[in-house]
């Protein structure tokens, strides 16, 4: 018999870019969230990954934060966009640290980032590369 496992989205971007829509928590409270999802038996708790079209705190280092306080629930990025970072070797040095720190509970997920057109094209060339080139980027 299959067991259901659920994840939840923890929302790393609300409390930094919309106060103004009640949002009240900061990043350490985001944390304390990813441990009651644990205390409730949630299987993964997830957050996000985009530097402008939808602007939110990094993923990376706020996974490894929600892994340095728990024990159990995998940590998930979602969406992480792994051709906007500088080097995928070292890109995958921190992943495999965080997956270390972790104690293996690391789960990537990856894509290649959606969201307005025009927030996109620039959060791509912010990055050095053009959002054109995103896909092939991507697959490199």
């Amino acid at each position: 018999v299959a067991k259901l496992k659920l994840g939840i989205d923890l929302h790393n971007r609300a409390s930094v870019f919309m106060p103004e829509q009640g949002y009240d928590y900061d990043i350490n409270r985001l944390v304390d969230l990813a441990v009651m999802c644990e205390e409730l038996g949630f299987y993964s708790a997830s957050v996000g990954d985009s530097l402008l079209s939808k602007p939110r705190w990094r993923s990376i280092p706020t996974l490894t934060a929600m892994a340095a306080k728990t024990s159990k629930i995998r940590i998930t990025s979602h969406i992480l966009m792994p051709h906007l970072y500088n080097n995928p070797i070292l890109l995958a040095q921190e992943l495999a640290t965080l997956d270390e720190l972790s104690e293996g509970r690391l789960t990537l997920g990856c894509g290649i980032g959606a969201g307005k057109s025009d927030l996109v094209a620039l959060e791509h060339d912010l990055c050095g590369v053009p959002r054109k080139r995103r896909g092939k980027a991507f697959d490199e």
